[in-house]
């Protein structure tokens, strides 16, 4: 008899977990926005079906809830915005995980900047504006050298809102550089940090 109810107890927990598991695979990333706790597979879940969707109110939740779980989100976010394929995604989770820590936001944002794929980095640069680490300072100075040329423009940008000690410098290279426009935005935010008068070419002394 004994024997006979633990067997049943037995199959009834191998139900439950069987359940559990076709719950967790058969709801949708929405369902998951209610959840109280979250695994780490769930949160990738969450993020990777919620933040692009196509209804504002799905990706406004979606931020609120992830940004809610606080450290429990970031190693998940972090590999996410590191390693996604997809850079409009990657930079929607960068834009969550800068709610949540932002010196894990400032190591993705520096190792985002030197992603082969030039949206991604564009993404970054993006991002960058308004980070006052000295690490994103400095990444966005480097970008002075890269081959996008939307990514210089928006680094340019980026710097406009940086600390005058840091940005007028870096501004100043932007003034070499090859294409014409991003020689005029610089000159231009330039001026407005200054007061100064500078040629898109070299910088006034």
């Amino acid at each position: 008899m004994g024997a006979g109810l633990w067997a049943l107890a037995g199959g009834g927990v191998l139900v439950l977990a069987v359940l559990a598991i076709w719950w967790f695979w058969s709801a949708s990333p929405e369902d998951l926005i209610d959840k109280p706790t979250l695994s780490p597979a769930e949160i990738r879940a969450l993020a990777i079906g919620c933040l692009l969707h196509e209804d504002m109110n799905v990706r406004v939740r979606a931020s609120t809830k992830l940004a809610s779980l606080g450290a429990s989100a970031v190693p998940v976010l972090k590999d996410l915005a590191l390693t996604y394929s997809n850079p409009r995604l990657r930079a929607a989770v960068l834009d969550v995980l800068k709610a949540i820590d932002v010196e894990a936001s400032a190591q993705v944002v520096e190792k985002m900047m030197t992603d082969s794929d030039a949206a991604v980095r564009q993404r970054a640069v993006e991002a960058a504006a308004g980070m006052t680490d000295p690490r994103v300072s400095a990444a966005l100075q480097q970008t002075v050298t890269d081959p996008d040329t939307v990514v210089r423009s928006r680094a340019v940008q980026a710097l406009s809102n940086a600390d005058p000690a840091v940005a007028v410098p870096a501004l100043e290279s932007f003034l070499k550089d090859s294409n014409p426009e991003v020689r005029w935005h610089a000159a231009r935010r330039l001026k407005t940090m200054t007061g100064r008068d500078y040629d898109p070419g070299m910088p006034k002394r």
